[in-house]
């Protein structure tokens, strides 16, 4: 065992191989020596390796010198003869490698584009992320060949990856990144006197139509080499489910490779697998290929994906061997596996093969291993000994248990980076302290609207939460609220908000008949209607209520004829008004009902928010529709989660309508529709129905004409204490208020 032979570890650059190879050599070394005068090390070892530490590769390469008897003698290499320790020095970060990851980070994906310092490279890196992703974010006109005017770009108030915002560069600046570029990823278009500026691929803004942007493969001949670099661990599911193209429109392949010298992209540098496409047979299978400007091959396949059926070959790279898989090559039965390279193969090998071999395997690393049955059965007797070993320390540590650690829900807020930052009309914040200002502030302009306008809610109070433990009981600044308290506070600061903003409104509680709200406050009404309320049913109640009220209302006008009718606006009994959300209704005169959309392909629609012009067709329309989608909704979806079921019958009454185009909920403006005979106008929840998950991720920030801010589920707490805060200050600043939430929007709360 001290003649241990390693073929391969001098090229070995990957910290999770060091620590899977010191694991190994512990193990085998301890067969020598003794097993258990190594079990305190073998603890360790696997201690180190399970927490995942930062600093676990220098852990390691200690482990690894004390688990010899003799820690510093030579392993000799079959290639040349080195003691080990100037390579464990390498491999615990102290010397060449470190170095070489470092540059390798600086430079993928980017042909060497130095350390990012630079303004012109910078100012490419920027210019690429903008014309491939972030072109409808940032309200780019982009056409369908995926050309936006550099005067627009320049106009931008974001800042390159050298902190140089991107409104001081030029035009000549810009020239001089597409020309700097070594992959040409760029391509520039002057017309009519205007210069306009492209990615030539890798997008994934849907406003670019594919066959505007690039060029159709019609012949194999074409292009004799069209191959896809990609990683060994990526390997397993590419062969269960084929090459997908994930977020970008097309799954991307080069026409060379990266030794050819012509191939300046479609391929990274440090990609180890290369699967290489059948051309001919796609093209014949109806797959449509497509060549850009830059010489990259690009496919969306069948539905996104290039089917394994399809690839004529898949080899390691740089050596250049052919990877022959089996059948049973990922069978989830085999779980104790180890890996051999064959000559121009990777093969795993099932624990029952390894365990009757008796003398010596290459193993996964290059190295030769030794397995027997009574080290290799104690080997794995002692990893599931260790696994419940360190299942139990940390739950000593933790009695409330990792699980809930990774759920828990905090009782006061919680503050991170406000999100948005540096993105053009989004709310800016420094701490709780906003450094510019929505269009609606609370310390210089509140509302005089909601004048003919009504809200209206569905609001129960579940009488069985009342006298529960006193764990139930909740605190938010100095007062404590049960769960009935909550409800009703909620409720009374949803109310808050709207006489605030638009004091001249009417709020309408649409309730069960048994529940007893005690609200007496000015135009405020409750109006009981029967129905069931229980929790699994209450949105399908609420339409039902909905209905009922419409019908109502319209049996009001005929009694009559005279009186003013308001405009009607359903939502959510936790949502804070911040605007006027009136003016809907005088700045899009033709629309009969108003919905919220997201770019959210299960759920594109949210029924918190649901808008009624107040006339007798705008109600009937109104009517009607919302029939259809309750027969949509108790015919397909009473399964579903009962939070979800509305939304799910309200897309699919939406969708159902044959010219209906559902990639129009990736634009980020109003639009109008026509469905079933109702004109139908469709809002941006980033604006009428803003959500603090969702302003942390899809909304990217908080819009500066925001109107309506939905607390959802454990949220409403911070509702409150936006209130609260609202109230306490002494300049109340609403967007100071909205700092505080979107800051603190991220987390889960107790309430």
């Amino acid at each position: 065992m001290a003649n241990m032979k390693i073929t391969t570890w001098f090229r070995c650059k990957s910290q999770a191989n060091f620590s899977h190879f010191c694991i190994w050599q512990i193990y085998f070394r301890s067969a020598e020596d003794g097993l258990f005068v190594r079990i305190p090390t073998l603890l360790l070892t696997f201690f180190c390796f399970h927490r995942k530490k930062k600093k676990t590769k220098t852990i390691f390469c200690i482990l690894f010198l004390l688990s010899s008897s003799d820690p510093l003698r030579p392993v000799t290499c079959q290639r040349r003869r080195r003691p080990l320790g100037p390579v464990l020095l390498i491999l615990c970060g102290g010397g060449r490698d470190s170095r070489m990851k470092e540059s390798h980070g600086r430079s993928r994906g980017r042909g060497g584009g130095g350390s990012g310092q630079d303004r012109i490279d910078a100012l490419g890196r920027l210019l690429t992320r903008i014309l491939r992703h972030m072109a409808s974010q940032l309200n780019l006109n982009m056409r369908n060949d995926g050309y936006v005017k550099v005067q627009d770009l320049l106009r931008l108030n974001l800042k390159t990856f050298a902190n140089v915002p991107i409104s001081s560069h030029t035009v000549d600046d810009i020239k001089e990144a597409v020309r700097r570029d070594n992959k040409q990823r760029f391509g520039l278009l002057e017309e009519n006197g205007e210069l306009l500026i492209r990615a030539n691929q890798g997008h994934t803004v849907t406003a670019v139509e594919t066959e505007s942007l690039l060029k159709p493969v019609l012949s194999a001949e074409e292009f004799p080499v069209c191959v896809h670099g990609t990683y060994k661990k990526n390997l397993k599911s590419i062969l269960e489910s084929g090459l997908k193209r994930m977020q970008r429109l097309h799954v991307h392949f080069a026409c060379g490779l990266p030794t050819d010298g012509e191939v300046i992209s479609g391929m990274r540098r440090d990609v180890n697998v290369l699967i290489f496409l059948d051309l001919r047979k796609a093209l014949q299978g109806g797959m449509k290929v497509y060549i850009s400007e830059n010489k990259v091959i690009l496919t969306e396949g069948f539905d996104g994906v290039v089917p394994v059926e399809y690839f004529e070959r898949i080899e390691s790279w740089p050596d250049r061997k052919i990877i022959t898989l089996d059948q049973n090559f990922y069978s989830p039965s085999n779980r104790w596996s180890t890996i051999r390279h064959n000559p121009g193969a990777i093969e795993l090998l099932f624990s029952s093969e390894a365990a009757a071999i008796p003398h010596y395997r290459q193993g996964s690393f290059g190295m030769r291993v030794c397995f027997g049955w009574r080290p290799f059965l104690l080997f794995v007797a002692l990893v599931f000994f260790l696994t419940h070993f360190l299942s139990v320390l940390e739950l000593h540590q933790d009695p409330a248990g990792s699980h809930q650690n990774k759920t828990k829900k905090y009782d006061h807020l919680v503050f991170g980076p406000a999100a948005g930052e540096g993105l053009p009309n989004r709310l800016q914040c420094k701490g709780n302290k906003a450094l510019n200002k929505t269009l609606i502030s609370a310390s210089s302009n509140i509302s005089n609207g909601g004048d003919g306008v009504t809200f209206v809610t569905v609001f129960t109070v579940y009488n069985s939460s009342v006298g529960g433990r006193s764990s139930e009981s909740t605190m938010v600044g100095k007062v404590s609220y049960n769960k009935v308290a909550r409800s009703m506070t909620v409720l009374n600061t949803f109310i808050n908000f709207i006489q605030l903003m638009m004091p001249q409104s009417n709020t309408l509680i649409l309730t069960d008949p048994s529940s007893s709200l005690p609200l007496k406050r000015n135009r405020v009404m409750v109006y009981p209607i029967q129905g069931e309320y229980s929790r699994d049913k209450l949105m399908l109640q609420r339409i039902r209520s909905y209905i009922a009220f419409l019908e109502e209302t319209l049996k009001e006008q005929s009694r009559k004829p005279g009186k003013r009718i308001n405009n009607i606006i359903f939502t959510d009994s936790d949502i804070a008004v911040v605007g006027d959300v009136g003016q809907i209704f005088s700045k899009y005169e033709d629309f009969h009902v108003a919905l919220t959309f997201r770019n959210n392909k299960q759920q594109p629609l949210n029924s918190g928010f649901i808008a009624v012009r107040g006339t007798r067709d705008g109600i009937l329309r109104a009517k009607s529709f919302l029939e259809e989608v309750l027969e949509v909704y108790s015919s397909k979806y009473m399964t579903a989660s009962r939070m979800l079921g509305d939304q799910l019958a309200i897309a699919s009454v939406v969708k159902s309508h044959a010219s209906f185009d559902a990639k129009t909920f990736g634009a980020h403006e109003p639009f109008l529709e026509d469905i079933n005979g109702a004109s139908v106008l469709f809002l941006p929840c980033a604006v009428y129905n803003w959500t603090p998950p969702e302003g942390a991720g899809q909304f990217h920030g908080m819009p500066l004409d925001v109107k309506v801010v939905h607390f959802k589920g454990s949220r409403k707490r911070l509702m409150l204490e936006s209130w609260n805060f609202l109230q306490s200050s002494s300049c109340r600043d609403l967007s100071d208020m909205l700092c505080l939430v979107l800051s603190s929007g991220r987390t889960k709360y107790d309430f």
